[in-house]
């Protein structure tokens, strides 16, 4: 496997630079430095074809009159069968500059001009010595915080009329101060946007629905790419080297953010690994799959997934710091589907008062009713067929039972079944998940994922973990004998090669599978595209265009690629932490399976599909939660897998079984509550750069007046150096309590002075 990666790397890095500098450059790339970044690709229609109402109303004409009425360029051209047009687009400088303030979008701040912009201050107009703010002057000799003061500053773009405003924002390549995917968020923008607010008013989702379109996809830019390229397409790189920052540049923050969690996950795997192998070596020493190494390692697994957990949530908000994606969630749109479904009514809201679609919750409730009873039926089929497994097993295990190799090798042989059912019951739940989503309409896109996880991840975990959980929790309390092991009541050794096998399936099938199914279905259709003219004894082929190439190959979408990436991955922390004690193992082949996916999935994003869609995240979103939860059930499981599955503490009583699990469990528990007592989930340091941020941004962009009771307003003070004799008499009364004391001292003749020398 890591050989065919390495011919996989070294034909990459080849075609690579094949395909540099391939950006058609004229006078616009000369001036901005990007050329196209999105492109619309038609159907030619035979004259007597029947088309649709909006088919007729968004043809290829209309379509580009509306994006040249928006301001932005076009360029169509045919394809090379002449079946399709390609319409390419995009948008100077100065017209992204007017969306992006439109849309109030954030850019980061160049950290040098803004430190000299700060230095200076502002003086109230036509005067010498008020100021609306001082100069800025931030300094950090002990080094409180471990960014610069004047880094990662992000603010919404504004259109100012001062060039000193202008200049202030970063610019990559020296000139443009949109990165590729910001150019590529804000020309979808444009082509989305009202036509009363300058732009296009063209729903790409909507005409891709109505088929007005083929496809819609964003461009490549092969400058870009061949830097990212340079970077990322390497046999050996650590995963947390990756180029993370090029990474959200080219395909966006909520890609990379998925990358940066796999990079994460696999580094944290080698910890695990290092645990798993020594308890690995400890067990086959004894020659036995109860050793006690064995249940260290599951006390050991359960908090490293705690500790793993905290840290990711530290580090992705380092990410959201360093990309500008803080608070994105704030900013969220009605999903086109859900508003015109129709689903609901329109009603004031009872928070800002404007109006907003209501769906009544009883219509929601059925909906969600209605898609679980599917879900429900789809659980029971899995559980008939695990049951269906098991019955073959037992029976082929009982025909050859006193041959060593056979009782070693059918359990190895189902479990690659089991792994192969996984698989496909998982690819048909995976459409009929999307269809029952599709149908509740959720209102906006988190919303919708949320839902969709949900769906996905119950029956994914009945399906990947239900052979598993009846064998190490149901069997052994039954008369059926475990397979595999040194007797019959040994299920913690079926459970190692049941887990063994489907690992080694993953391994080997799933990544052949990701490097052949793209690498075959672009050949073929590549192949088609470029035969013109074919006779009985020739074929005629022709050199087609980087854009038609591109629309050739296969899709990567966010909303599906990229939702199956992340089940696939929940699935395999699962199976590394839930039976953590019955195949120690499973961190290392996890670990070699990540890396391996991380090199293919590069490969396949840079030159097998088509650009993905750039779009903005602040975290991982709801998969951080599922992280949660398997964390803590992990706990429950290894620890019963310790106490009541596996042969650890066979000679005691049932009772006392029992008090030992609580014992584990509570240990366990006190452990993970202990890590997340010692360790915060937001990096204080990133909370001390927003801050700053905020208060420099609120300064120079803003010109926010300085608090009249700062220290920076009060007059220049001097300490004064002239030598005053202290006054050491203490009075034995107050001023106002004089005149009393003297009446008082007169009645009782008592000396008149009621002052005392001090000593």
């Amino acid at each position: 496997m890591l050989y065919m990666l390495g011919r996989l790397i070294e034909m990459a890095r080849e075609n690579m630079v094949k395909k540099w500098r391939r950006n058609e450059r004229d006078g616009f790339y000369g001036r901005y430095g990007y050329s196209w970044d999105w492109c619309l690709v038609f159907k030619v229609h035979e004259a007597s074809a029947r088309l649709s109402r909006e088919q007729r109303k968004n043809s290829v004409r209309c379509v580009v009159e509306k994006l040249t009425a928006a301001g932005l360029e076009t360029k169509m051209c045919f394809t090379a069968r002449l079946e399709e047009v390609a319409v390419k687009v995009r948008a100077s400088e100065e017209r992204l500059a007017r969306q992006a303030a439109l849309n109030k979008y954030r850019l980061q701040l160049d950290p040098v001009r803004l430190e000299s912009k700060a230095s200076m201050g502002k003086k109230v107009p036509g005067t010498k010595d008020e100021w609306v703010w001082r100069p800025l002057r931030i300094r950090d000799p002990k080094k409180i915080c471990r960014y610069e003061p004047f880094e990662h500053a992000f603010a919404a773009y504004r259109e100012r009329e001062d060039e000193a405003g202008r200049d202030l924002w970063r610019r990559y390549g020296g000139a443009s101060v949109f990165r590729g995917s910001d150019r590529i968020k804000l020309l979808k923008s444009a082509i989305e946007t009202e036509q009363a607010q300058g732009g296009a008013a063209l729903s790409i989702a909507k005409l891709k629905r109505a088929k007005c379109v083929v496809a819609a996809f964003p461009l490549h830019d092969h400058d870009e790419l061949f830097e990212l390229e340079q970077q990322w397409l390497r046999y050996w790189q650590l995963p947390n080297n990756q180029p993370f920052d090029t990474m959200a540049a080219y395909f966006g923050e909520r890609l990379t953010l998925y990358f940066a969690w796999v990079a994460h996950y696999t580094t944290y795997l080698s910890y695990a690994a290092g645990a798993g192998f020594v308890a690995w070596v400890w067990s086959a020493a004894e020659r036995s799959s109860n050793a006690v190494g064995v249940a260290l390692f599951a006390l050991f697994a359960t908090v490293w997934s705690t500790s793993f957990e905290i840290a990711w949530a530290r580090r992705q908000s380092q990410f959201a710091m360093r990309w500008g994606s803080k608070d994105l969630a704030k900013f969220e749109f009605e999903r086109l589907e859900f508003v015109e479904s129709g689903l609901g009514r329109v009603v004031p809201s009872p928070v800002t008062g404007r109006s907003m679609r209501w769906v009544p919750p009883h219509k929601r409730r059925s909906l969600c009713v209605r898609a679980y009873c599917v879900i429900v039926v789809l659980v029971a089929a899995v559980v008939a067929l695990v049951a269906a497994q098991f019955v073959s097993k037992t029976y082929v295990y009982n025909y050859k039972k006193r041959r060593r190799w056979w009782r070693v090798s059918v359990p190895t042989l189902f479990g690659g079944i089991t792994a192969a059912q996984i698989s496909a019951m998982n690819f048909v739940y995976d459409k009929v998940a999307r269809k029952l989503n599709d149908l509740e309409n959720h209102r906006t896109q988190s919303e919708y994922d949320d839902a969709l996880a949900l769906k996905t991840v119950l029956f994914s975990f009945v399906n990947s973990y239900s052979t598993l959980v009846y064998i190490a929790f149901v069997k052994p309390f039954t008369d059926t004998p475990c397979v595999g092991g040194a007797d019959d009541h040994d299920c913690i050794a079926e459970l190692s090669a049941q887990l063994g096998s489907i690992f080694g399936f993953g391994l080997v099938v799933n990544n052949l599978q990701e490097i052949g199914k793209p690498a075959f279905q672009n050949y073929l259709a590549l192949d088609r595209a470029a035969v013109v003219d074919e006779d009985e004894d020739n074929e005629y082929y022709v050199q087609l265009t980087s854009v038609e190439e591109q629309f050739l190959l296969q899709d990567y979408t966010i909303e599906e690629t990229l939702f199956k990436d992340y089940v696939e991955l929940m699935i395999q922390f699962g199976y590394a932490t839930l039976f953590s004690a019955a195949f120690p193992l499973a961190p290392l082949l996890a670990m070699i399976n990540n890396y391996v996916e991380i090199r293919v999935d590069a490969w396949k994003l840079c030159q097998q599909t088509k650009r993905a869609e750039p779009a903005s995240a602040e975290t991982i979103g709801t998969w951080q939660t599922i992280i949660s939860a398997l964390s803590l059930l992990a706990v429950q499981t290894n620890a019963m897998l310790v106490c009541f599955t596996g042969l650890f503490f066979e000679n005691l009583a049932g009772v006392h079984r029992l008090a030992l699990f609580l014992l584990f469990e509570h240990l366990v528990f006190f452990a993970k509550f202990v890590v997340h007592l010692v360790s915060s989930r937001v990096d204080p340091d990133v909370e001390m750069q927003l801050a700053r941020a905020e208060f420099i941004t609120s300064k120079v962009l803003l010109n926010v007046p300085d608090d009249p009771v700062d220290l920076d307003d009060a007059p220049d003070w001097e300490p004064n150096l002239t030598t005053v004799q202290p006054d050491l008499t203490v009075h034995l009364l107050d001023d106002n309590l004089e005149k009393e004391y003297h009446d008082t001292t007169r009645r009782l003749a008592m000396p008149s002075n009621p002052d005392r020398a001090a000593v």
